[in-house]
């Protein structure tokens, strides 16, 4: 096994953390270093540039998200309801949070390699709209309009931001103040999550 090989895992993970946190105009490949426990140029060996290694990142978070979307929201399911489709939906957002905090930067701060996660953003709604369209005919699942879709597509956008900018991931310590600032962050996650939930339900029964 190559030293390339050997040090990915912990070369990704670090440079995922850095660039969740700072975006890519914010992160310095030196910080994913010593994050990572490595010399600088043990990850410059690993990729040549700070942007091939966003690239990488972009590209192993986007292609975990599909796979656990894929999982959690399988086509050939059974949906009880519409509500139901976007509510597992949400389940997979929330859980896999540094692709939210990734896509806020980039809808943020646009690079050159945006279109990449934006693109994996798209298939999450592609898959919720194949899903209501293939269960239609349950007279559980109704259609919904193109204008609903989309005004819930809006929501779910407004959601994930204001989720990435008031609950990203604090320091671990001891300090009160930081227990009290993560109390916080996971109250209002919750409170978002639930606003959100109930305002689909709400424009699902129109």
């Amino acid at each position: 096994m190559t030293d390339r090989n050997r040090y990915e895992d912990r070369i990704l993970q670090a440079a995922c953390k850095q660039f969740s946190a700072l975006g890519y105009y914010g992160s310095r490949v030196d910080a994913i270093a010593m994050a990572a426990k490595l010399n600088k140029r043990m990850v410059y060996e690993y990729s040549h540039t700070k942007e091939g290694l966003y690239l990488a990142v972009l590209s192993n978070v986007s292609n975990k998200l599909l796979t656990i979307l894929h999982e959690a929201l399988p086509t050939d399911g059974t949906y009880n309801n519409v509500l139901e489709v976007y509510q597992k939906a949400v389940d997979v957002l929330d859980y896999y949070d540094d692709f939210t905090r990734l896509w806020t930067w980039e809808v943020m701060a646009p690079t050159i390699h945006g279109p990449r996660i934006i693109e994996t953003s798209h298939a999450i709604f592609d898959r919720i709209k194949e899903i209501i369209l293939k269960n239609a005919q349950n007279s559980n699942v109704p259609p919904i309009s193109d204008e609903t879709f989309e005004l819930l597509k809006t929501m779910i956008h407004s959601y994930l931001l204001t989720s990435a900018l008031y609950t990203s991931d604090s320091d671990e310590s001891d300090d009160a103040s930081d227990k009290s600032t993560k109390t916080k962050r996971e109250s209002f996650a919750r409170t978002n999550r639930k606003i959100l939930l109930n305002a689909i339900s709400e424009q699902l029964k129109k």
